[in-house]
């Protein structure tokens, strides 16, 4: 008579374990989708950076592949006057289209505003 008792409880624990296992996997699967990034949050100053590269990705121009990358670098390694000088002589650019120009015209006025707002240097 012992062992059929254990063998029930065993046999309970198994299930118990199984539809544990099977809540687990199924939490497992509900995670909210990532929210794509609106713009970058430097000092206080809001930058549509992921606008912008998204707006000039399909560039094929030498001249306006390398602004937009001296516009990012500058911008990555807080050289905002080199990002701010790349971005005017960008956005003055001919060849632009209409969002292309609006997106640089926005970005520029947003990184014109990021030496002002950056911290001060720590005294020494």
């Amino acid at each position: 008579m012992n062992w059929q008792l254990g063998y029930l409880n065993v046999k309970k624990i198994n299930w118990i374990l199984a539809v544990m296992a099977l809540v687990g996997l199924g939490l497992s699967g509900c995670k909210k989708p990532d929210k794509p990034v609106d713009s970058v949050l430097v000092n206080g100053v809001s930058v549509d950076m992921p606008k912008f590269q998204k707006a000039f990705a399909t560039a094929t121009n030498p001249d306006i592949q390398k602004l937009m990358f001296d516009v990012d670098q500058g911008f990555r390694y807080g050289d905002y006057g080199k990002a701010t000088a790349a971005m005017e002589e960008l956005s003055n650019k001919p060849d632009l289209t209409e969002e292309q120009k609006k997106v640089a015209t926005d970005v520029l006025e947003q990184l014109k505003k990021l030496p002002s707002a950056a911290p001060a240097a720590p005294a020494q």
